[in-house]
């Protein structure tokens, strides 16, 4: 079985450079290829969810046992990224249900 791969081929030109983006289109025209894709933005958010949870539940472990003038600094940061946390779960649950 034969395919075929469109390549589509930009220059950008800089003061000094020169960057060259090569875009792949050829993942869309089969299904296995838009399954591929599916299935890395799944990849991403779960991992997002995993890393946000654990650095999370770290900085929250280590302000109730660290030094209390830490805790000021530490306890926001641990809520920003159990906030994260949510929010990649939540992205997961999305992009989980479009999947399927």
């Amino acid at each position: 079985m034969s395919t075929s791969v469109t390549v589509r081929q930009t220059t950008t030109h800089t003061s000094s450079e020169v960057a060259i983006i090569v875009l792949n289109f050829g993942h869309f025209k089969t299904l296995s290829g838009i399954l591929q894709v599916l299935q890395t933005f799944l990849g991403y958010h779960g991992l997002g969810f995993i890393l946000y949870l654990t650095g999370g539940l770290a900085l929250l472990i280590q302000s109730t046992t660290g030094r209390p003038q830490k805790r000021e600094l530490v306890i926001p940061a641990a809520v920003m990224g159990l906030i994260n946390c949510g929010l990649y779960l939540t992205l997961f649950i999305v992009a989980y249900k479009k999947f399927r």
